[in-house]
């Protein structure tokens, strides 16, 4: 399907981009440091050039995100136009009869308390586990949340990487199945050759192999006794906030590091056929335009995101002139997190030094076969004659990229 918009939209920010990446080249002494004296294409002084490569380096963020705009629109069209009807139809059947508040639906935290199994306290569910750490009221034990009687209400949470990010950044779309099957071209080569009379024509080569990436679960529970919930309001949003953050944590990282090994989702960095590069001599900002250089000519896509930990990022917002003003940013300017226009995602899912990037907008995707579902019962084991609750939380989804070679990594960023 062919989409104007998108072209005109990735041929504007092309442009922009070999515009800086000539300029950062042509800056480049012969030790490797940049030097604005050596800038010829821009005319001025040395603040006049340092401040055409900051504003050619914010040029690319609309121009980029006007690109991953008309991607989206033209992924969705064309998913729109593949999804089965049937399925279609039972998604939308799925979705009557939803309860709102206010114009909006009801949150985990309030389905979860208007459910049957949290009135009754009697519904049944299949957790054959061992009871773990329990989650309790101060009169018992220190270790829950005490009823508020004098105190502020306030709670200080244990450090924790923010979520979602990563998943942020990915198409989510609904799946029926256990799983998501599809043919990827293995074998592709080109016979076409100018041919003389009577000669035989060149031959090609095609081969197709099957692919399945299995659907898999992600859990996390947690016991609670009845007074924890019934004497502090705050503890049942509490309890579901931190497992539902606990989720969505270990889908980030199973997104990029996953090694695909049931229960385990196949994460970038461990698919098969992906593009790969170390840093070696380069600086993070030449290794990374030739990686998405290698996957704009190797894959025929182009990146939208970079995912690499702080520690990795941090040189780059340090990089300076031979004298001393910074190239990348003005301390103060607060400019976003880029890389030649695409954005950076700083995130602790990332491999120690090394940067995962791809078309995260094209060619992967996130399927879904159950949303976050939220299940509470005080049957498990003797719950029931010790007022204690079971409140678990799983989903199940799989990670699929469907072409390899639009993805990479940046290794060696630790160095």
């Amino acid at each position: 399907m062919e989409f104007p918009a998108l072209t005109e939209a990735q041929g504007k920010l092309d442009h922009a981009r070999k515009e800086l990446a000539s300029v950062m080249a042509e800056s480049k002494d012969s030790t490797g440091a940049y030097n604005l004296d050596n800038i010829k294409s821009v005319s001025g002084d040395k603040a006049t050039k340092l401040a055409w490569i900051q504003a050619k380096q914010a040029e690319l963020v609309p121009l980029k995100q006007a690109v991953e705009g008309a991607k989206s629109l033209k992924l969705a069209a064309e998913a729109a136009m593949e999804y089965d009807a049937e399925q279609a139809d039972e998604l939308k059947g799925g979705d009557q009869g939803r309860e709102t508040k206010g114009g909006r639906e009801l949150s985990v935290a309030e389905h979860f308390t208007k459910s049957e199994a949290f009135r009754s306290k009697g519904t049944k569910s299949h957790l054959d586990v061992d009871v773990k750490t329990l989650f309790q009221t101060g009169r018992v034990s220190g270790a829950g949340w005490a009823p508020e009687v004098t105190r502020s209400g306030l709670v200080t949470l244990k450090p924790m990487v923010p979520a979602p990010s990563v998943a942020d950044h990915l198409v989510t779309v609904p799946i029926s199945q256990t799983g998501y099957k599809y043919m990827e071209e293995t074998t592709y080569t080109n016979g076409a050759a100018m041919t003389q009379e009577g000669a035989t024509f060149g031959e090609a080569a095609l081969a197709l192999s099957e692919r399945n990436q299995p659907v898999e679960k992600m859990t996390v529970w947690i016991p609670v006794t009845d007074e924890q919930l019934e004497d502090e309001p705050g503890a049942e949003a509490y309890v579901h906030a931190r497992l539902e953050n606990m989720l969505r944590q270990k889908i980030d990282v199973q997104v990029l590091q996953g090694d695909g090994n049931t229960p385990n989702l196949l994460g970038t960095v461990n698919k098969v056929g992906i593009q790969t590069r170390a840093l070696g001599s380069d600086t993070l900002l030449d290794a990374s335009y030739k990686l998405f250089t290698t996957i704009r000519t190797d894959g025929f896509a182009e990146p939208s995101v970079c995912f690499l930990n702080a520690a990795a990022w941090q040189p780059v917002m340090l990089l300076k002139t031979a004298d001393g003003q910074y190239i990348y940013s003005n301390p103060a300017s607060g400019a976003p997190s880029v890389l030649w226009g695409v954005p950076v995602v700083q995130t602790q899912a990332a491999v120690s030094g090394t940067m995962v990037t791809g078309d995260y907008s094209g060619y992967a995707f996130l399927g879904v076969k159950r949303g976050i579902d939220v299940q509470v019962t005080n049957s498990h084991d003797t719950n029931f004659i010790n007022g204690k609750q079971a409140i678990r939380m799983d989903t199940r989804m799989v990670m699929v990229h469907i072409r390899p070679k639009a993805f990479g990594t940046l290794t060696g960023l630790d160095s």
